[in-house]
């Protein structure tokens, strides 16, 4: 991979062997930020013990059924998994959620390169991305479902058709803002078009679209909450639906705590591809 360099270095010039060299306590020495990548279990451990006391406080002193226990709910939540009830619905959303995240990136991180380093596709689809990005998506969920159908396909789709405009503006406005010099020394150097694209544009846009991809998995998943309350009988948003309607309170915010579950394990994953994929950020 090519790396700039500000002291007038070849790009791909070696480092030197001292530079290689790192202390133990160097925070970026692999071991160091392999254990940075989940982050201290401790201050998680922590910072969820506090959350479910103030839960705990909030429901004694509620004292309604509609909020429930932090010990009650893992009680429900133990349950579910016992009993076989909570595993179906997890690996449906987790399902869903992976798969639009995996073809927003594959369909939006070329588009946003090419429309970011090509002038003509820029003039001709950024018009377009302008108009359909901001738009709600799911205003075409009646749509989505009559010519998809009620199952995966739609649900799939509409989470896609809401990821894929932030992953190319993402990666357009990060082409965008690549120094000229950075091209024009690969091109010095022999490189080709197709260089650029692999070892300048690709490297550089990848690190702010995976921080967008932390963003949008909230997004993603408030979206899997909404398109699963509608005609499917499997996922964690129908499970926390029906849990309401059942009036078991206790189920519904184990639910919740599967659906909070399924994000953090989004961004861990994500954490990792950028750990592996843009070594420079490491810290």
């Amino acid at each position: 991979m090519l790396k700039p360099a500000s002291d007038g270095k070849r790009w791909n010039e070696p480092a030197t062997p001292s530079a290689k060299r790192t202390k133990p306590t160097d925070p970026t020495s692999p071991t160091l930020t392999t254990a940075t990548i989940f982050t201290k279990p401790l201050t998680y451990i922590v910072t969820t013990l506090i959350l479910f006391a103030l839960w705990h406080i909030a429901s004694v002193s509620l004292k309604q059924a509609i909020l429930p226990t932090p010990l009650e709910t893992l009680a429900a939540l133990i349950r579910l998994f016992a009993d076989g009830t909570a595993q179906p619905h997890l690996f449906a959303s987790f399902y869903r959620v992976f798969i639009s995240i995996v073809v927003s990136f594959i369909i939006g991180l070329p588009l946003g390169l090419l429309i970011g380093y090509e002038r003509l596709l820029e003039r001709l689809l950024s018009p377009l991305v302008y108009l359909l990005y901001p738009i709600p998506k799911i205003v075409f969920l009646p749509l989505i479902m009559l010519l998809l159908g009620i199952g995966d396909t739609s649900k799939i789709f509409l989470i896609v058709f809401v990821l894929v405009f932030q992953v190319i503006i993402t990666t357009r406005d990060a082409v965008k803002k690549i120094p000229g010099e950075m091209l024009d020394s690969l091109y010095a150097l022999g490189g080709k078009r197709r260089h650029a694209y692999f070892h300048v544009l690709l490297p550089a846009a990848l690190a702010d679209v995976l921080t967008m991809l932390r963003q949008s998995v909230g997004i993603a998943i408030a979206v899997l909450f909404l398109v699963e309350t509608y005609a499917t009988d499997l996922g964690l948003g129908h499970s926390i639906m029906s849990a309401h309607a059942r009036v078991e309170y206790a189920e519904m915010f184990a639910a919740i705590l599967i659906m909070a579950f399924l994000g953090v394990l989004f961004f861990a994953v994500i954490d990792l591809l950028e750990w592996r994929f843009c070594r420079w950020r490491r810290n």
